[in-house]
């Protein structure tokens, strides 16, 4: 979109052109659809709310769609968004980040498939991904700066990939390195209670604080 799009009461606050600014409700009223982050911004204000009409819908996803440094997805305390997956598609091939203290939930994975780009988490609210975190693309990176879960695993399936925790991050089952070349750096606290398993060439760990770990 070239212009701002509103949900809800109109804003008080202008937001940057393509930007989608949500204080009502945004629905998912069917499967298979996508809210691409074209031009920079989607935000979930106190009181607005993203999610599915109904328990059936699936594959509803959030997912960053375009070179563009800087795109945004923020919650902001009292907002709510709930999707299956937040991607970064082919073209994101960029910095883009998580940030806001409201209620973020993803029921499925976070897809990196840009060659390239970045995801960071910056939210000061915890939140959970429900299956995967998976680098599906060379050269993708994902930074941690909050509190994360991820209650399934870490996949790596494309070479060269860049994982970074600089707060609290758990894995609660396996980080599978079928890819090679890529690095893991712990510079915070990271809980990996089950395997690590090194199925690809020189890849690196690197621990600088606290890294807890079941078996290799």
């Amino acid at each position: 979109p070239v212009s701002q799009t509103t949900i809800g009461a109109p804003p008080t606050t202008s937001l940057a052109p393509g930007a989608v600014d949500v204080y009502g409700t945004l629905q998912y009223n069917n499967n298979g659809v996508t809210l691409g982050v074209q031009q920079g911004l989607v935000r979930v204000r106190n009181g607005g709310v993203i999610n599915s009409s109904s328990g059936a819908i699936t594959d509803e996803t959030i997912s960053f769609q375009a070179n563009l440094g800087g795109a945004t997805l923020r919650v902001d305390a009292g907002g709510s968004a709930t999707i299956e997956d937040l991607a970064l598609a082919a073209a994101a091939t960029n910095f883009h980040y998580l940030t806001g203290s409201g209620t973020l939930s993803i029921t499925d994975d976070i897809l990196l498939g840009a060659d390239g780009g970045t995801l960071t988490n910056n939210r000061t609210a915890s939140f959970t991904v429900a299956d995967e975190l998976s680098f599906n693309a060379a050269n993708s990176a994902f930074v941690n700066n909050g509190i994360l879960t991820v209650s399934d695993d870490v996949i790596a399936s494309s070479n060269d990939f860049s994982l970074t925790n600089n707060l609290t991050l758990t894995i609660s089952d396996d980080i599978i390195l079928n890819a090679s070349d890529g690095n893991i750096i712990n510079n915070g606290t990271m809980d990996i209670p089950d395997d690590l398993n090194f199925n690809g060439d020189n890849n690196t760990v690197t621990n600088n604080s606290d890294l807890d770990m079941g078996d290799i």
